[in-house]
């Protein structure tokens, strides 16, 4: 009874192919977060909403917690606010 075996040689092809699907792989499951996200956010408003819109809301909460919340100094802080109300505005503009 024979045995036959075939080896595959790895070209510099599969091994790009290998990387790219491993890179796809791991980009789709840090974006599973911002898709949850994304459906909360379009629960709550009530509309739904696209990914970019899902990173001006989430910047829009990090300004108000950094210019609320934090411990630093007051030029900081104002900053901080600033930056709330510009992010702020553009939610307005582009939600």
């Amino acid at each position: 009874m024979e045995k036959r075996m075939t080896l595959q040689m790895n070209t510099p092809q599969s091994a790009i192919n290998s990387i790219m699907t491993t890179i796809r792989t791991m980009t789709g499951s840090m974006q599973a977060p911002m898709e949850w996200l994304r459906t909360y956010y379009s629960h709550c408003i009530g509309k739904e909403i696209n990914m970019s819109q899902t990173w001006l809301i989430t910047r829009t909460q990090m300004a108000f917690i950094l210019a609320a919340f934090t411990t630093c100094p007051l030029l900081m802080r104002v900053a901080f606010a600033a930056w709330f109300l510009l992010a702020l505005l553009r939610c307005k503009k582009e939600i």
